[in-house]
C-alpha cells in the first residue's frame, strides 16, 4: 500500500488526513515505530485504532507503540489522552496474544 511521508521540521507537527469508513476508518501514524516520537490522536481516530487493535488488524509493533504512546501522553497530562481514553484503549487489547505487546500493556 502506498505511504505518504511527512518530515517534521519543528518539535511538534500536525497532520490532517481524510477519514475513511469501515476497515479504512483509521490511520496508524509512525507505522512500524521507526521514528522516536509520540503520536497523539483525536478521539475519533483513537476509537478506530482501538477497533483495529481488538481485531488484530495492525501488527504487534504498532499495537505496542500505540499503547506506549498512550501511556506516555496520559502520564504527561496531554489533553488528547485523559485517563478514561487510556482505559478504553487498554480494554481493546482483550484478544492480545503477542508477548511484546503484553509487556507494553
Amino acid at each position: 500500500a502506498p505511504r505518504d511521508v511527512t518530515i517534521m521540521s519543528d518539535v511538534t507537527s500536525s497532520v490532517s488526513f481524510p477519514k475513511g469508513e469501515g476497515d479504512a476508518a483509521w490511520i496508524k501514524l509512525n507505522a512500524g515505530q521507526h521514528v522516536p516520537c509520540r503520536v497523539a490522536y483525536d478521539a475519533e481516530s483513537l476509537a478506530g485504532l482501538s477497533r483495529a487493535v481488538e481485531t488484530m488488524a495492525i501488527g504487534p509493533e504498532d499495537r505496542a507503540g500505540l499503547i506506549n504512546d498512550a501511556f506516555a501522553l496520559a502520564k504527561a497530562g496531554h489533553p488528547s489522552m485523559p485517563a478514561t481514553a487510556l482505559l478504553s484503549l487498554v480494554k481493546s487489547y482483550v484478544n492480545e496474544t503477542h508477548a511484546t505487546v503484553w509487556e507494553a500493556v
